[in-house]
């Protein structure tokens, strides 16, 4: 075989490789698509761009902040079973698992990729920054501020409607609402057995 008739076959050869990697690439490609729109995969990043995971996985923390401080009406040890009841109350990853659940049982795919992108924009984002930031104690002033404020000058009814399809779009306020209900069902009835 000629130097040419080498090369011809040797280009061809590198052709061929390159056309066989490019379409298994693209099988790979399409594959981590198909990953990423699973239900389960979009509700984990719904739970993720919408700041509830995060919200969730931080309420033991809070909860150790919030009964280490010393209270009158208990004594240390009545203390210590409280806070380890609000513990195993605020499961943060059975509420996690509760959510899903929920969530998966009433799943749409249009709905779940609506909501999505309206998540995924540099506004949303900037929401979820401010959320992060009003939820550190160093905030609380500003916020106990805004809501003075708030008493004295309420919001417009477009601002109201707005937060209103804003809850309701996310689901969180529903959510919310369900989660404390039965929190605050499961503390009632655990409270009196550690006051005894």
């Amino acid at each position: 075989m000629t130097y040419k008739g080498r090369k011809r076959h040797i280009d061809e050869y590198e052709l061929i490789r390159t056309d066989a990697f490019f379409c298994v690439l693209m099988l790979a490609l399409a594959g981590c698509g198909r990953q990423a729109a699973t239900p389960e995969r979009r509700i984990d990043r719904l739970l993720e761009m919408s700041g509830l995971r995060e919200e969730i996985l931080q309420l033991p923390d809070h909860i150790r902040e919030e009964t280490s401080e010393p209270q009158k009406i208990f004594t240390d040890v009545q203390q210590r079973q409280l806070a380890d009841i609000l513990l195993k109350a605020y499961d943060a990853e059975y509420i996690l698992s509760e959510i899903r659940s929920r969530l998966m049982a009433s799943y749409s795919p249009d709905a779940s990729a609506a909501l999505l992108k309206n998540l995924d924009t540099p506004t949303a984002d900037r929401m979820r920054t401010l959320e992060r930031a009003a939820r550190t104690r160093e905030a609380e002033a500003a916020r106990e501020a805004f809501a003075t404020r708030l008493e004295r000058e309420p919001p417009s009814d477009t601002r109201l409607e707005l937060m209103q399809e804003c809850g309701s779009v996310t689901g969180k306020m529903e959510t919310a609402s369900a989660l404390v209900a039965n929190t605050m069902r499961t503390y009632l009835t655990l409270v009196p057995t550690i006051l005894k």
